[in-house]
């Protein structure tokens, strides 16, 4: 991505203002003052997108009256220009093979990606859902949706897109440990965990650390779970593993402690019997 601001035009509203001293306000637009060009990996072509600047000026402001009265907010003018790239209408098809080019495939995965990071889940599984059409087996495109549908709490739909995932690719640790997450999301209720779900998210972490046993992410979770279902032996295994991952790690460290505080208050009743 690139962009440039224009060169600044007074208005003539604006030379009007100065001749008057600034008794007469002036306001207006400045067509395409700003320019946001997005090019992504994959795509042969970038996109221009041209925001107006707008202007309002008074008598407070003379002799400066080409400052603007209202200071510039640049991530809006950014955040615009990015939600026209992303409603930019792309041809979903290639007219000869009736299916994504795999430039294109790549494009709208890039672009649901972007949409689940702007927060804007809906969006996200629709063109997540466009890939899926041409591509039902886009890895990519499975494990999105799924994590939008997750964050929207549609559990059910998730592990169903999960599923298939898993289905193609078999070997992938990181979507153990995405259902893993799922379930354990999909087990709160209030206060409490449904066991059962809980149990397909310890086996789904155990699953992602067999396949990719350098990955945090796993054992940390894995142990939240152990820890919290009382069996403090294996949750503190993997605090013991994440350390040794990464020693300096102080959440880890914190978690530790407190699990053999747990297991010490575990042995004092028997202790006194």
């Amino acid at each position: 991505m690139s962009s440039f601001r224009g060169e600044r035009q007074a208005l003539e509203q604006e030379y009007c203002t100065g001749l008057t001293f600034g008794l007469i306000p002036s306001w207006g637009t400045r067509p395409n003052e700003f320019c946001y060009t997005f090019e992504l990996v994959g795509e042969k072509a970038a996109h221009c997108y041209y925001i107006d600047g707008k202007s309002y000026n008074h008598v407070i402001l003379f002799p400066l009256f080409l400052i603007n009265l209202i200071t510039l907010d640049e991530s809006r003018v950014y955040r615009k220009a990015l939600h026209n790239y992303l409603t930019h209408k792309v041809q979903p098809f290639d007219t000869n093979e009736g299916a994504l080019s795999s430039d294109l495939e790549h494009t709208l995965v890039r672009r649901g990606f972007l949409w689940y990071r702007q927060g804007n889940y809906d969006r996200a599984i629709d063109t997540y859902t466009e890939v899926l059409k041409s591509n039902p087996t886009n890895m990519y495109a499975l494990a999105g949706r799924g994590d939008a549908w997750a964050e929207k709490k549609e559990y059910v739909k998730a592990l169903a897109d999960y599923d298939q995932g898993l289905l193609v690719y078999p070997t992938t640790a990181q979507l153990y440990y995405r259902r893993g997450y799922c379930w354990q999301e999909y087990a709160k209720q209030g206060e409490w965990y449904r066991s059962d779900r809980l149990t397909n998210a310890l086996a789904d972490y155990s699953k992602a650390i067999d396949l990719a046993p350098d990955q945090i992410n796993s054992y940390v979770n894995r142990a939240f779970i152990n820890s919290m279902s009382g069996r403090y032996k294996q949750a503190l295994d993997d605090y013991d593993k994440i350390l040794k991952l990464d020693p300096e790690n102080k959440k880890a460290q914190k978690a530790r402690a407190n699990t053999l505080k747990d297991i010490q208050e575990q042995k004092e009743p028997l202790r006194r019997q």
